[in-house]
């Protein structure tokens, strides 16, 4: 009789040295961001040597935990559902594993679940010059409260704005995209929202563009020019084409009729 209790003392101490010694699992989420309807990847990496296929992941500490494989591919409803939230959230995840008892917890694990429109970008005018000025609105859906919008090039400028209705002149749009005269500037926004402690982006906007001219594209006036025919034809195409303030198109054609002008006028003579 000693001898079996002594063996269940001996197991039942085994045992609990065996709970102690076990490591917390490592988890990891891919994306970090989703939708309602898009997915999100939990992988919750337990000690290489225990040779474990299945995890317990909760959405609150202390919570219980409901059993999936270590491997596992959730949607945004389905997280909002296990958490009885509601979008947008932040959803802490948490795992952990059974071997002879229940590991420590994994450290907690962000993912954001949005359901946020994307702005509207309007950019007017669309075509300025260094020293003119454009004027750019994200617009935003009514529903929801904005804390604030973001605006920045596809090369990777961006500027912050207290309001979603920003002024910037062709100088700073150029510096912003680090482009030279000229240039096709492509622009886009998001907006944030605050809930409780955080803020979340939503979806960029589609892309707009705005073309920026030097001045001496833009600034010239006809006034400037001599009277048709004062010069020989090469020299009127040349200041035609400072001062003509058409497009590239109409300007090529306002200079071949003028050269052909000029040409039929030194034959007449």
């Amino acid at each position: 009789m000693a001898g079996h209790l002594l063996l269940v003392v001996l197991m039942y101490s085994f045992s609990e040295m065996k709970a102690q010694a076990l490591l917390p699992p490592k988890l990891t989420v891919n994306p970090a961001v989703i939708t309602q309807t898009e997915t999100v990847t939990l992988n919750c990496q337990t000690p290489s040597h225990l040779n474990l296929s299945e995890c317990y992941f909760r959405m609150v500490r202390g919570q219980t935990g409901k059993s999936f494989p270590c491997l596992q591919t959730l949607t945004g409803t389905e997280l909002l559902k296990m958490a009885n939230q509601s979008s947008p959230a932040e959803v802490q995840v948490t795992c952990f594993y059974l071997y002879v008892s229940q590991s420590p917890d994994s450290d907690p694990s962000s993912i954001i679940i949005r359901t946020l429109l994307p702005s509207k970008l309007t950019v007017n005018p669309a075509a300025i010059n260094e020293t003119d000025s454009v004027t750019l609105n994200c617009q935003t859906p009514s529903s929801v409260s904005v804390s604030l919008c973001y605006f920045f090039t596809l090369s990777g400028g961006s500027v912050r704005g207290l309001s979603c209705l920003q002024t910037l002149t062709g100088t700073e749009l150029l510096n912003m995209a680090h482009h030279s005269l000229p240039a096709e500037v492509q622009v886009t926004c998001f907006y944030t929202v605050k809930v409780g402690e955080k803020s979340y982006p939503s979806p960029h906007s589609d892309t707009s563009s705005i073309t920026i001219h030097s001045l001496q594209y833009t600034g010239l006036s006809h006034q400037s020019c001599p009277p048709l025919g004062a010069q020989q034809a090469d020299n009127v195409l040349a200041c035609s084409a400072l001062c003509s303030p058409e497009s590239p198109d109409d300007r090529t054609f306002k200079q071949a009729e003028h050269k052909d002008t000029i040409v039929a006028e030194d034959r007449s003579r």
